[in-house]
């Protein structure tokens, strides 16, 4: 049986993978730092998964805790969800856990001799220019001012680079990462809309620019496929849904499934008239050492929600042509929060299927 090791599986990602991997066969060992999931222990219970706590951040906490575990150590596949998702905070607890954390795991399993690294990663490396639709060798790292997230994801990738071999690694880069279970993007575009019967478009597009959303069923197929498939090693793979959203598009999805009836109008205003608002946002945090905005948009959201994020994704379509398998649609993830989704659910809704 092959055995692969998820650090954030008790997250939203890696609970998907997770799943992906057990239904796959594998046996799985689920890293988590503090609060094991209901799902998880049900796992857990019925022998499909192992437990292990670790703290990423701390220097060698990791490696321990496998040790500890024992016997598993030359596993196949080594997959890292766990990550720090925002747009402000300080500098130094991005680099923690998106980066210093990223480079001990890399070396660790370059001292596995068969082990892959699976590392999922963000398409914000491609920065805030219009992708018109390029493939991943045709898009480069941003660069200039960064956001610490995106900076941070930026160096981890080079890094696994240059630490294994091209046979060794693989890595994902999804775009919003939405469905159930979610509580990033959803939740903050609902608590908007809640608010406002506004729909705020900011820059020359006037909200048709693309958001690329990533269904996180289908990003949690990228991770397990790529886990084995021979053909993906060394290589990014841009895992966005097929359905190309615009920024209205996105707004007006969650709004009917969790604003029935409420009519939006949308209104297209330039960037530069939030900046200084958007900036003091930005600062304020950091200053606070908070880790959720004062309010919308930040500085980074800003500069995303202008951008026509247009991406290919044949790479990761023919990923999944390979082993018989097809992306989750529009619909099919909108069918799943109608049916599943409670935004006041602290857990991931994964083990249930939405009706036909």
């Amino acid at each position: 049986m092959k055995s692969a090791i998820i650090t954030g599986a008790g997250g939203f990602i890696g609970g998907y993978a997770v799943k992906e991997f057990v239904e796959s066969g594998w046996h799985v060992v689920c890293v988590v730092h503090h609060r094991i999931p209901t799902y998880l222990q049900s796992l857990a219970d019925a022998g499909k998964v192992s437990l292990i706590k670790a703290d990423l951040t701390a220097r060698g906490s990791f490696a321990a805790a496998v040790a500890e575990f024992g016997g598993r150590g030359n596993c196949d596949a080594l997959v890292h969800c766990a990550a720090k998702v925002c747009d402000v905070g300080r500098e130094e607890h991005y680099r923690n856990i998106n980066y210093d954390a990223v480079r001990e795991l890399a070396f660790w399993c370059a001292d596995k001799g068969r082990c892959r690294f699976v590392f999922v990663s963000t398409t914000d490396v491609y920065g805030f220019i219009d992708g018109q639709g390029a493939a991943e060798d045709e898009l480069a790292y941003a660069e200039g001012r960064l956001n610490p997230y995106q900076k941070y994801k930026i160096l981890s990738e080079k890094a696994i680079k240059r630490i294994l071999p091209d046979d060794r690694w693989v890595i994902i880069r999804p775009g919003s990462v939405w469905g159930s279970g979610d509580r990033l993007v959803g939740p903050r575009i609902v608590r908007f809309l809640e608010s406002s019967p506004l729909i705020v478009c900011f820059g020359r597009y006037h909200g048709r620019n693309r958001w690329p959303l990533s269904h996180v069923r289908n990003v949690a197929a990228a991770i397990r496929l790529s886990a084995d498939d021979s053909q993906i090693t060394g290589k990014a793979v841009t895992v966005v849904d097929s359905e190309r959203s615009n920024v209205k598009d996105v707004f007006q999805m969650f709004a009917s499934i969790y604003l029935p009836g409420k009519k939006l109008r949308s209104l297209s205003l330039p960037c530069w008239l939030f900046l200084p608002i958007s900036s003091m946002n930005v600062w304020t945090c950091r200053l606070l050492d908070r880790h959720k905005p004062l309010f919308d948009p930040t500085t980074y959201t800003l500069r995303l929600s202008s951008a026509n994020r247009d991406y290919s994704n044949e790479r990761f379509r023919r990923l999944l042509d390979r082993h018989g398998r097809k992306p989750v649609t529009k619909e099919e993830g909108m069918r799943d929060l109608r049916f599943l989704e409670d935004l006041s659910s602290t857990e991931p809704q994964i083990q249930r299927t939405a009706p036909p």
